[in-house]
């Protein structure tokens, strides 16, 4: 007996979905009929970029991207939340107060969105911006300040991005507005602090 039929008999048994091997031996001489000498990889595949995963540490410095936060800010409206919360322009003081909630809210949910994007780098980035606007306060507001974003930032790290009705649930009871109120202006903000969060997310970088 040869050594071929001895390869042969001791070869298993191909299995039921396996082409034949006539078959599978055309496919593969159509297949290495084109393949470069010595199984090299073609040179039009050497040209095309691999896969990679999207990067989950920062590729840029914290400074731009608290820069880039505080331009986002300066491009959101408070006018827009402020007509959902229906407080007219002649409300000076509810205004003034509830623009400083928004501006709490805001970088919470600016934190919440580098957390997801960015979970090994995040606290950096964030500590970077708040400690730089911090700087820029006077002394005796500093502190108030930054009690108010970090209440916001645990709040919204234990419900996450799925339901934002527990932040506008809060904002909404600011007002003591009545019950119906509160109900349509709490629904209107959820609405508006996904649309905000959603917008901060497209825009970190």
């Amino acid at each position: 007996m040869s050594k071929d039929d001895e390869t042969q008999e001791s070869a298993p048994a191909s299995p039921p979905d396996v082409p034949a091997q006539g078959n599978a031996r055309r496919e593969d001489r159509g297949t290495h009929e084109h393949a470069p000498p010595g199984n090299r990889v073609p040179e039009c595949l050497t040209r095309v970029a691999p896969v990679t995963v999207p990067p989950t540490r920062i590729q840029v410095s914290p400074e731009v991207l608290a820069d880039n936060f505080q331009a986002l800010l300066e491009s959101v409206s408070r006018t827009e939340a402020f007509g959902i919360l229906e407080l007219g322009r002649f409300r000076f003081g509810l205004r003034r107060r509830m623009g400083r909630e928004l501006l709490a809210l805001y970088a919470g949910l600016w934190n919440l969105a580098l957390r997801r994007s960015f979970p090994h780098d995040y606290e950096e980035i964030f500590r970077t911006w708040l400690l730089r606007e911090k700087a820029r306060l006077p002394a005796r507001r500093r502190r108030e300040w930054e009690k108010r974003i970090l209440q916001y930032v645990d709040s919204l790290r234990q419900y996450g991005d799925a339901d934002f009705s527990e932040p506008s649930r809060h904002i909404t009871g600011l007002l003591e507005a009545d019950e119906a109120r509160s109900r349509r202006i709490s629904f209107g903000m959820a609405l508006y602090v996904r649309r905000i969060y959603t917008y901060f997310f497209d825009h970190l970088l």
